[in-house]
């Protein structure tokens, strides 16, 4: 080997590094990583070969030396390790490339090929047009610009309809501006409508901006006059914007442009369409998220308080501004005074706030209201009780307009006039969509209108949102589309209960709270609600109101483990269900005490899920059977009893199929999941996992969602698809971050973590684990540091980096001891054990070996046997050590054949 080193340049220059072949050195900007002798054997050997593929065999005799035996990972583990080294990207390597099914093979770096020069600009021939309105950068509008194009194009009137704020003017002149670039030698005439009151001064405006001389200003021989100037040009395209106020004038001079200019072609910007034959309608959208963000920086510009950089903090705001461009902009004049919780909090009187020289919301929505009827007002005013968007039926149930008339007529005419809005019908059940108001309409209207009794009919219609059964059946079967629009009316149903307290009527607030207890509990956090739900059980409220409440509010309690708080409270479910007799809620109560004792006496845990079992069976209900049986084989599982507690879960989880009981199902294959892996069957687990993820997803549980994706895509990425496990990290993070999660989100960033370093994707890994060490510190969890430590220790090792490696694992080594966890401190001095290998420690780093294999073997983890068994075969064959590595691969394979057995559970396959 010392002679093919001598036969190679000592410097070798790849994409990222430059190798040492000498020194067993990659040289890298930032710093040296170590080579070990067989690592610089096997990068020297590809080298040498000049490109040829070389396969496993011929590598194990030339760069290991060996005789006959092959160990079964070596060489793929030091390629891997390897390419940790000398790789920009190991996953996705540019110089050591595997051939499929045939070997290796070095690949040189690629000096590039040059860039053809771009091809120059086309000549447009210069346009024939009036001056366009002073406007800044249009913002999240291309694709709105290139439709309105493409509808011109075909249709000789378009109109931009809209609401007031959204931009339809601004849209208007970017698109008159795109047609001038590419219609050279066109005419373009802009004509805004403005405070113009009659036929005959809309007239004069549009020949004044078209450069018509009127020998008459009055009357029809003006207007015929204009059309037969404009007739005898070419194409000509005429904007009108702001038309609005004056509807029927417009009605009547487009008909005539039309009629007698063949070469003519209309745009229109509106809060109402014209409603003239011909007329294509082009709905102006408020901005998404996005653009609405990137047009708030814009506005706000370097002066901007540095919060609005966070992107969370900032969607407070934007929130409250309906994606309205003109809100957004009077918005962004305030960050550099305001911060953003503060602007936010005074957005919800946002008319008198967003005010400036260059526009005001409060005139703007004026001028919409007074051109409405009095029904129109009317029914402004009571759609403004809702706190956001609400299905028709409840418009039709709150709404009493004058004289009887009927509402969703009236309703339909405000849709049209842009005062109100279409949102889809929550969840992906088709349906009717949902109609709401624009939060400055809302405002606006609350402060001219008298809404009447619509405040007690809305606190009746959102009470029985809250009915008692629509909320077991949620609890139970969930249903995306039930939660989809609970979620939706989340903000009504706080309003309810708001409402509902200030006038003391408890039917109305029970329910609706109830209603926001069941959408907490689903969707997290759970206890968002948790002074409101005080405020509620301080009213005088009936003992048939009062018990369900007050399970579900010491629900949230014990979930949160606020035992102590919790305690009174179930106190006082038992004196009530006792007291109506009501064995349901009984049960449910014990359930509660039972899992409350667990943490702190086991058995009396267990005792009291005996009894709740016992409560249950004399309902006679197979739900409430189903949920007692769960939660009695978690506690027994808690106390040590697996083998009861297995048979008990199996038995929870075929009486909760039977009552259809989803969340209760979920809990019991979870249990059952965590018990296949205490066993070390991890297909098992994977398969109970998956069963109990799905039935998450069917219930839309999306806390209970992301807590079970983590450990199911861990075992999937081993046992399974590794993309769809990334996948379904993704989607964890996503919606742990959403519920603020962030203990969860530093747990899934270790578990991502470690499958991105199994995958050799170790930019993105150290990223991971970085992100979940900074959690664990934050949150001083020592076993969420521990394990991301562990992990980043084991990078460091695979990259070279001996000292990064060394820091990790000694800290991680001190955290383990504290923690008594076989499988972290197994980890740990697996580790340690490498490091010892691989700084020349041969005898050290038998003994750590040694003493990680028993902490394994010690928990029945036998999983973990193999792969460190698999490892130290790899570090004894670094050493030369052929014999030593041949017996610890036998080893490995004997272990694995103590969990051949290892297949999907039964329990899933008979459902």
């Amino acid at each position: 080997m010392d002679e093919l080193l001598d036969s190679l340049p000592r410097a070798i220059r790849l994409t990222g590094c430059t190798l040492d072949l000498h020194a067993c050195v990659a040289r890298w900007p930032d710093e040296d990583r170590t080579l070990t002798p067989t690592e610089t054997r096997l990068v020297a050997y590809l080298i040498s070969e000049g490109g040829r593929v070389v396969d496993k065999r011929e590598l194990l005799k030339e760069v290991w030396g060996y005789r006959g035996g092959v160990v079964s990972r070596t060489v793929k583990t030091t390629m891997g390790r390897l390419r940790a080294k000398i790789e920009r990207d190991p996953s996705r390597p540019d110089h050591l490339l595997t051939v499929s099914t045939a070997g290796y093979r070095y690949r040189a770096p690629d000096p590039g090929a040059p860039r053809p020069s771009p091809a120059p600009p086309a000549r447009i021939a210069p346009p024939v047009a009036s001056p366009l309105p002073e406007v800044g950068p249009l913002v999240g509008r291309d694709a709105d610009v290139e439709a309105l194009l493409q509808a011109s194009a075909k249709n000789r009137l378009v109109s931009l309809v809209g609401p007031a704020g959204v931009g339809k003017s601004s849209l208007a002149v970017a698109a008159a501006q795109a047609w001038l670039d590419r219609r050279g030698g066109d005419e373009l005439r802009w004509c805004a409508a403005g405070d113009r009151v009659s036929l005959e001064d809309l007239v004069r405006a549009v020949a004044q901006a078209a450069g018509v001389g009127l020998a008459s200003d009055e009357g029809p021989e003006a207007m015929s006059a204009l059309v037969e100037a404009l007739a005898g040009r070419g194409r000509v395209l005429l904007v009108l914007d702001e038309l609005e106020r004056i509807l029927d004038p417009a009605r009547t001079l487009v008909r005539a442009l039309l009629d007698g200019c063949p070469g003519l072609g209309v745009l229109c910007t509106s809060r109402e369409a014209l409603a003239v034959a011909g007329e294509t309608v082009r709905r102006v959208a408020p901005l998404d998220a996005a653009s609405a963000a990137i047009l708030f920086r814009q506005r706000a510009g370097h002066d901007a308080q540095r919060g609005y950089t966070d992107d969370d903090r900032l969607t407070g705001v934007l929130d409250r501004l309906d994606g309205l461009p003109l809100a957004i902009e009077l918005a962004a004049g305030w960050a550099s005074l305001l911060a953003p919780e503060d602007l936010a909090g005074r957005l919800v009187a946002q008319l008198d706030l967003l005010r400036s020289p260059s526009g005001n919301l409060r005139a703007t929505i004026a001028s919409s209201w007074q051109l409405l009827d009095e029904g129109e007002r009317s029914a402004l005013a009571q759609l403004a009780v809702f706190a956001g968007p609400a299905p028709v039926d409840a418009l039709d149930a709150v709404l009493e307009l004058p004289d009887g008339t009927p509402p969703l007529p009236v309703v339909r005419r405000l849709l049209e006039r842009s005062l109100a809005r279409r949102v889809p019908a929550p969840g992906d059940e088709p349906g009717s969509p949902w109609i709401g108001l624009f939060e400055a309409v809302r405002q606006y209207a609350r402060e001219q209108g008298d809404p009447g009794e619509a405040v007690v009919r809305h606190g009746a219609w959102f009470a029985w949102v809250g009915d008692p059964d629509a909320l077991a059946a949620i609890r139970a079967r969930g249903g995306a589309g039930a939660l989809a629009e609970l979620t939706a009316s989340r903000a009504d149903l706080e309003l309810t209960v708001e409402r509902a307290v200030e006038r003391d009527d408890p039917a109305a607030a029970a329910p609706a709270m109830r209603a926001l207890l069941a959408l907490a509990r689903a969707r997290g956090p759970l206890l968002s609600y948790r002074g409101l739900v005080e405020r509620v059980l301080a009213m005088e409220l009936p003992a048939g109101l009062r018990l369900p409440l007050v399970l579900d509010a010491a629900e949230a309690l014990v979930a949160s483990m606020l035992m102590t708080e919790a305690a009174p409270l179930m106190d006082e479910a038992e004196t009530l269900a006792r007291q109506l007799d009501d064995g349901e809620a009984l049960s449910a109560m014990l359930r509660m005490r039972a899992w409350s004792l667990q943490r702190q006496d086991a058995d009396a845990g267990v005792a009291a899920g005996r009894l709740a079992v016992e409560v249950g069976e004399r309902t006679g209900d197979v739900g409430v059977r189903g949920r007692c049986a769960v939660v009695l084989g978690v506690l027994l599982r808690a106390g040590g009893q697996v083998d009861e507690a297995e048979e008990v879960l199996r038995d929870g989880v075929q009486l909760a199929r039977a009552a259809t009981d989803l969340r209760t199902e979920c809990a019991g294959l979870y249990e059952l999941g965590q018990r296949a892996l205490d066993r070390d069957k991890p297909v098992r687990a994977l398969s109970l996992l998956q069963g109990a993820l799905q039935a998450a997803r069917d219930l839309d549980a999306r806390p209970l969602e992301s807590e079970l994706l983590g450990p199911v895509a861990s075992l999937e990425a081993t046992h399974g698809s590794p993309s769809k496990a990334l996948a379904m990290f993704d989607r964890a993070l996503e919606l742990q971050r959403q519920h603020g999660d962030r203990g969860g989100e530093g747990r899934t960033n270790a578990r991502l973590g470690a499958v991105q370093l199994a995958l050799q994707d170790h930019g993105g890994a150290r990223a991971t684990l970085e992100r979940a060490l900074a959690i664990g510190l934050e949150h001083r969890d020592p076993r969420l540091e521990c394990n991301a430590r562990a992990r980043l220790g084991q990078l460091f090792l695979e990259q070279g980096r001996h000292d990064g490696a060394a820091r990790m694992l000694h800290r991680a080594d001190e955290l383990a001891a504290g923690l008594n966890v076989a499988e972290l401190s197994g980890t740990v001095r697996t580790g340690l054990a490498e490091l010892d290998f691989a700084e020349g420690r041969i005898e050290a780093g038998r003994a750590g070996m040694a003493e990680a294999l028993e902490l394994f073997r010690g928990a029945t983890l036998h999983r973990h046997s193999q792969e460190l068994l698999d490892r130290w075969a790899g570090c004894e064959a670094d050493v030369g050590a052929l014999d030593r590595a041949e017996e610890l691969t036998r080893r490995a394979s004997e272990e694995g054949e103590l969990t051949q057995d290892d297949l999907p559970s039964t329990l899933l396959l008979s459902c």
